[in-house]
């Protein structure tokens, strides 16, 4: 998470022990979906897949939902939808909820 102060190992260790996130536990939450990746209704995509080929997926996203997208569509799609405009994006970034912990551990000073 954006403004973490700690070690890797720290968060390593929250993370593994169910105690970091939003979706902790991880591996359950993820597993739970893993589990119906190939129920006809279940359209399993990863980070890296986005990371690497944004376009693509939503190109996939789009087949799955029998949906035409124009390349102008796609386009504008991904841009809207990069990681860079999603960081900017308050309706997505929880920096509401990261402004929050930092003003209870004392940190918004150290981040000003």
């Amino acid at each position: 998470m954006d403004g973490f102060k700690g070690s890797f190992d720290d968060f390593f260790n929250a993370f593994v022990g169910n105690v970091c996130g939003y979706y902790s536990p991880f591996i359950k939450h993820v597993l739970g979906y893993w589990n119906k990746r190939s129920d006809p209704n279940m359209l399993f995509i990863t980070y890296e897949d986005m990371k690497r080929d944004l376009p693509a997926v939503i190109k996939k996203v789009a087949h799955f939902l029998d949906k035409n997208l124009s390349d102008t569509d796609i386009s504008e799609l991904a841009d809207h939808l990069s990681f860079k405009n999603m960081k900017k994006n308050a309706a997505v970034n929880k920096e509401d909820v990261l402004e929050t912990m930092r003003k209870m551990t004392g940190a918004e000073k150290e981040h000003s």
